[in-house]
């Protein structure tokens, strides 16, 4: 934004008033007022009486001047003089100041229209009869997160808002009020559509409202956004929370540094990850091992040695002989068929099993 303040200027019946800004920037009167308002290069002396004797004639100046690009000019004389408040037969005088709006009406593609605000920052936008060619209707205001804005209307449109008034969408209408408030924004992004009405000059001031969303916790700290749009900071470890506060643009912390608790915690190597544990599990395994399968096996020994005795005072018992099926040299078979005899020969006994042979087929 450029702006050029200039002090108060005097313009005598018969001087012209001009006003020069430069490019993309539009004149804005500050200060016009016709009359005897003090004595000096336009008025040198007159009734004591006379003196201050004067008008306000801001809006009309701003109908002939106000919105104009880069330049405007006119002759006092001719603009106010039906406006004198003074004695006719006395001589009077234009007093008038004015300062030059950077606007932002100017893009190449109207289709990247968009234009960003940060902290501290202000734009303006022209209306559509301000410029002898094209510019574009639609204009995208963007700000950071947690950014609002605030639009005023110079010079003419709608009636007097109150500040906290907001809504989505709003039409601005043309009112009797030099600078109106028109509507407070609850977003950082905002959609301006201008209309082409002729012989219809304003000015739309957007200001830059609110903080920026925090992104600075506290040192050992964290910093959270709540459903209502606010945000609380806290400390880590702790569940206490404190409200953070936008002041002048700027978010005001009530704790800047949270203070680490120190907790005595052991931490050891995983019992089983230690070259101790690994030992004591092979020797739990083996331990286990010799407790479960050397007594089975040693029961398995006993319970067949436990068996082949029984076998044996089995057949012991009976009588039963264990003779081959074959004898070597023999192409014959011998079955036991089961009976014997005793013979006694001198006095001794002996028992024979008689047998069966079966020649061999």
């Amino acid at each position: 934004m450029h702006v050029i303040f200039l002090a108060f200027k005097d313009y005598c019946i018969g001087n012209t008033f001009k006003a020069e800004c430069g490019t993309n920037e539009i004149v804005v009167m500050s200060h016009a007022f016709y009359g005897i308002m003090k004595l000096g290069s336009c008025i040198k002396q007159t009734e004591d009486w006379a003196v201050g004797c004067s008008k306000n004639v801001i809006q009309r100046a701003d109908r002939h001047c106000s919105g104009r690009l880069k330049r405007c000019e006119f002759l006092p004389v001719t603009i106010f003089d039906d406006l004198n408040p003074c004695n006719a037969a006395l001589r009077t005088y234009f007093e008038a100041d004015y300062v030059c709006r950077g606007v932002s009406n100017r893009f190449s593609n109207c289709d990247s229209s968009i234009i960003q605000l940060g902290l501290d920052e202000t734009r303006y936008l022209a209306s559509m009869s301000s410029f002898s060619s094209a510019t574009c209707h639609n204009y995208k205001i963007r700000a950071a997160q947690g950014y609002t804005f605030n639009i005023t209307l110079h010079d003419f449109f709608t009636e007097q808002r109150n500040p906290d008034d907001t809504e989505k969408e709003r039409a601005v209408c043309s009112s009797n009020k030099r600078r109106n408030h028109v509507l407070k924004t609850t977003t950082n992004s905002v959609e301006i559509r201008l209309n082409e009405i002729k012989e219809m000059r304003f000015l739309l001031e957007i200001t830059v409202l609110g903080c920026p969303e925090p992104n600075e916790p506290p040192e050992n700290g964290w910093i959270r956004s709540e459903t209502d749009g606010s945000f609380v900071t806290g400390c880590h470890g702790s569940d206490e929370t404190w409200p953070l506060t936008c002041k002048d643009q700027r978010w005001v912390y009530p704790i800047t540094t949270c203070k680490l608790k120190i907790y005595n915690i052991r931490v050891e190597e995983s019992f089983l990850e230690s070259r101790k544990g690994k030992a004591i599990l092979g020797a739990t395994i083996l331990g286990c091992f010799i407790a479960f399968f050397v007594p089975f096996i040693i029961l398995t020994i006993l319970r067949v040695r436990m068996i082949k005795k029984e076998k044996e005072r089995f057949e012991n018992k009976f009588g039963i002989m264990k003779l081959p099926e074959t004898y070597p040299g023999a192409n014959f078979i011998v079955a036991p068929v089961g009976s014997y005899s005793r013979q006694s020969s001198g006095g001794s006994s002996h028992l024979y099993e008689s047998t069966s042979a079966y020649q061999k087929q």
